[in-house]
């Protein structure tokens, strides 16, 4: 497992990877302000030539049945080979089924985001490699990151681009 995965919990009943970490190891990108060359640009800095590994909700278990989630991620990524993972939820009724799959393309998270940004349904999805996490969701991206000055750096270079409205 990942440094930056032992620091961060991901569930989805649980607060977003951006509300775990300390500002100085956070930000938030609003779609709205993001084209496709700043989302590549964006990826391409984060993830540079590491390994890639995505995390996503596929489903819920819930005694002997198993229900789906929709992702349509088989549209965007090559899947070969994925593990599960059991969270239970909260009320521990349930127990929602997480799928790890690694060696992820940077092109295609970068079409992913950018179906995110135009209106696809999106699914609970992170992207990491060993000290940097990507949250995608229908309203923003966010990046964290155990490497302070990465952070630091993005929020100089895409300073009119960053959502500062949680860093008060």
């Amino acid at each position: 497992m990942s440094d930056i995965m032992n620091e961060i919990s991901i569930n989805p009943e649980g607060m977003t990877p951006f509300f775990q970490v300390h500002s100085e190891k956070r930000v938030r990108f609003s779609w709205d302000k993001l084209g496709k060359n700043i989302v590549t640009d964006l990826i391409h800095t984060i993830f540079g030539e590491m390994q890639i590994t995505m995390t996503v909700l596929i489903g819920c278990s819930y005694e002997l049945n198993f229900v789906k989630e929709k992702t349509g991620i088989g549209k965007f990524f090559t899947i070969t080979n994925w593990k599960e993972t059991l969270i239970d939820s909260e009320d521990r009724e349930f127990q929602f089924v997480m799928a790890q799959i690694e060696r992820i393309k940077m092109d295609e998270i970068i079409n992913y985001c950018m179906k995110i940004k135009n209106g696809h349904p999106q699914a609970y999805i992170t992207f990491n490699d060993e000290t940097s996490l990507l949250y995608v969701s229908t309203d923003v991206m966010d990046i964290v990151s155990q490497d302070r000055s990465l952070i630091t750096d993005l929020k100089k270079q895409y300073h009119g681009f960053v959502d500062v409205y949680w860093e008060a």
